[in-house]
């Protein structure tokens, strides 16, 4: 008999047997609605199998007691999504589950955790150094109340004289294995605050909300699948008394996540001494490659502390106080972490200050100061470009540039468009052509959902402008004879402004407007509207404010119109670079976000120089690249059905150099020989590719069923 099949014949009796311990216990749950989505694997099982399985797991704290002893007990809950309770040991329902607990307190007047359960890592084999680290442990006492319900007892208890009066926290973590059902490892953890003379918490560390992790990380989770996955947790072991044997690196949170997301900002690392880790079984990590998402632009960069911290100077609600530390109450250790050329006790590039504690690093550095570009900590990490409202930490000295479209004319086959439009501020007034460094019209052949032909003129100078603000510029490029459907136009530019002229802080900024995309039928009655696979708004949960080639580019839609099928980076290579590099959209995002897992050297050539991608990491690393929803609309990352597409022009392509249309997003990630040979074997010269047949949106291999985790 199959294996698995006798397990669920087992499990199946065991149920029958146990009744409200196993399959009975779960019964009334039958018409709730399934907790999981099309990238998860158990979306995809028979209600049959997903009723016997229950896959998920949560965990669940309460009544924390600490005896006068030293003596830890708590109650846990171990449940799939609905509700229903889970057998740790993989007897009563499938699959055995995995748990750690972390024991922590926050010292009376401190604000990070020490924990009580430590272990000695080394010697390293780098350095032969041993350190004290914060861990947990897996080897105290269960006791079974039934149900999924257990009352958990440590195994260390809390030394003689503990500090009763204080917070103590239960860091909770472990996995569900489902592997032999093919649905991975689930993964689960959870806190709970306490005091254990009884009293209320009051004091907690609440520095960075789990959701601004999870804006660019997905679901936050560390260390494989051992299910470290909440700020929360976190906290309890990298505290600060947990330190690397391999480098002597601290491991406490704020100090390691400010030096991992600088990573090869920081002034170490761009002296010399790159940032490492020595990893579990001696496994060297260096991440003096990161580069922060915020990024490319300057004017952002590391600044963007708002990504993780509290995004404004407006008073947070009430009990969110802690989320203000960051410009409220400044540390060497956390401002160090970042600014790691400074020495404090020698005052070395701290203006000669010399700081031998931080009771006085608020004085200069107060939260908020009257200028930008002060010595404030908001003011410090400015972000030189306008984003158009008040508050935040973008600067508010552009007065702002915003486009509109409003219609074009004269778009028939053979006729020269012309445009209306206008360039105002942020307050409505009009912004006069002369004062516009850079402005461009871009008209656009569209050909179903790709853009193709592209010309670009600058309408400055022969604009035609009214007293309201109101432009007409009529293109020198006719539309094409032989042009069909929607075609697009698109408006983008800056103005350059000098803020602080005359003073040691003066600094040109470029005031980009937000670009603007106007389709328009060319023998279409009414425009076609463009399928749009990717969402900017998604982009900007990693990127802060996506925008490229001196912030001209700030739309997906505007990104498009050169990064189309047809166009290539040759114009930027020599001879001697050939062949080009395909600067297709789909293709080169995925290329990008590839990064380290591209399986040949991918390197494009711009203004600025060549730009070599193959050390990207994804905030998840190689996972994430399969949970397409990171980008991608709803139902936009299953494979395009309109007839017209282009295919890519790809010189550098090892197996196509003209790539079809699906081909080239399926095989910019999967890179391999056998799915080169799979695509041209189901692709036909005349007919086209029949990739639809078992890859389209209901079928067994759609893209949201093969990349489900």
């Amino acid at each position: 008999m199959n294996p698995k099949m006798f397990k669920l014949l087992r499990w199946t009796a065991a149920g029958a047997v146990l009744g409200t311990a196993g399959l009975v216990m779960v019964a009334a749950d039958d018409d709730v609605k399934s907790p999981f989505q099309a990238f998860d694997k158990a979306y995809y099982l028979s209600e049959k199998d997903a009723q016997f399985i229950r896959p998920g797991l949560r965990f669940e704290l309460s009544n924390p007691v600490a005896a006068t002893d030293g003596t830890v007990s708590v109650d846990v809950k171990i449940t799939d999504p609905r509700g229903a309770g889970l057998d740790r040991l993989g007897i009563d329902t499938p699959g055995t589950i995995g748990a750690t607990f972390v024991i922590a307190r926050i010292p009376r007047g401190e604000t990070k955790y020490v924990s009580y359960i430590t272990r000695i890592d080394g010697p390293s084999p780098t350095s032969g150094r041993r350190e004290t680290q914060a861990t947990g442990e897996n080897n105290g006492t269960w006791t079974p109340k039934g149900n999924g319900n257990y009352t958990y007892t440590f195994r260390n208890r809390l030394p003689t004289g503990y500090d009763r009066t204080v917070t103590h926290t239960i860091h909770l973590y472990g996995n569900r294995n489902l592997t032999e059902f093919d649905l991975g490892t689930d993964t689960a953890d959870t806190v709970i605050n306490f005091v254990p003379d009884g009293s209320p918490v009051t004091v907690v560390r609440d520095i960075v909300p789990q959701e601004a992790c999870n804006r660019c990380h997905g679901q936050l989770t560390a260390h494989g699948t051992t299910g470290r996955r909440s700020v929360a947790g976190c906290i309890t072991c990298h505290t600060p008394q947990t330190v690397d044997a391999g480098t002597g690196n601290s491991a406490d949170m704020a100090i390691m996540i400010h030096k991992i997301h600088m990573g090869r900002d920081l002034p170490s690392v761009k002296a010399g001494t790159p940032y490492k880790w020595e990893a579990n079984q001696n496994r060297i990590v260096d991440f003096s490659h990161i580069g922060y998402p915020p990024g490319p632009s300057p004017n952002v960069g590391t600044r963007a502390c708002e990504t993780c911290h509290y995004n404004s100077s407006q008073t947070p609600p009430a009990g969110l106080e802690q989320r203000r530390n960051h410009l409220n109450k400044p540390t060497r250790a956390d401002c160090g972490s970042c600014h790691d050329n400074v020495n404090f006790a020698t005052g070395a590039n701290h203006a000669g200050i010399i700081q031998l504690n931080d009771n006085s690093c608020s004085r200069c550095h107060i939260a908020e100061g009257e200028l930008e570009l002060d010595v404030s900590v908001k003011g410090a990490h400015t972000i030189m470009r306008a984003n158009g409202g008040p508050g935040g930490w973008f600067t508010q000295q552009l007065d702002g540039l915003r486009f509109t479209i409003d219609r074009v004319t004269n778009s028939q086959p053979g006729q020269r468009p012309t445009v209306q439009f206008t360039a105002k501020n942020f307050r409505g007034l009009s912004i006069p052509m002369a004062q516009i460094d850079r402005l461009a019209l871009n008209l656009i052949e569209r050909r179903g959902a790709d853009n193709a032909r592209f010309w670009s003129e600058d309408p400055r100078a022969t604009a035609q402008c009214a007293q309201d603000g109101t432009c007409l510029y009529t293109f020198t490029q006719a539309i094409p004879a032989d042009a069909r459907g929607t075609w697009s136009v698109e408006i983008e530019g800056y103005r350059n402004k000098v803020i602080f002229p005359g003073t040691e802080k003066q600094v040109t900024v470029g005031d980009a407007g937000l670009a603007v995309v106007r389709e328009f039928g060319v023998t279409d009655a009414t425009p076609v509207p463009r399928r749009v696979a990717a969402e900017y708004a998604k982009c900007n949960n990693c990127h802060l404010q996506m925008s490229f080639h001196g912030d001209n580019r700030n739309l997906l839609d505007s990104c498009t119109s050169c990064h189309n099928p047809t166009q290539t980076d040759i114009a930027r290579r020599t001879a001697a670079q050939q062949p080009a590099e395909s600067i297709n959209m789909k293709e080169m995002i995925h290329r990008i976000h590839l990064g380290a897992g591209n399986q040949r050297e991918y390197t494009l050539y711009g203004r600025g120089g060549p730009v070599n991608f193959n050390q990207v990491v994804m905030p998840m690393g190689q996972q994430q690249l399969a949970q397409c929803e990171t980008c991608h609309r709803p139902g936009e990352f299953n494979l395009p059905t309109e007839q017209g597409l282009l295919p890519t022009n790809d010189p550098r392509n090892p197996f196509f150099t003209t790539v079809p249309p699906g081909t080239g997003a399926c095989l910019s990630c999967h890179q391999s020989q056998f799915a080169a040979a799979h695509a041209k074997l189901n692709t036909d010269p005349q007919l086209g590719e029949s990739c639809l047949v078992c890859h389209g949106p209901n079928s067994t291999y759609s893209p949201a069923r093969v990349h489900a985790r």
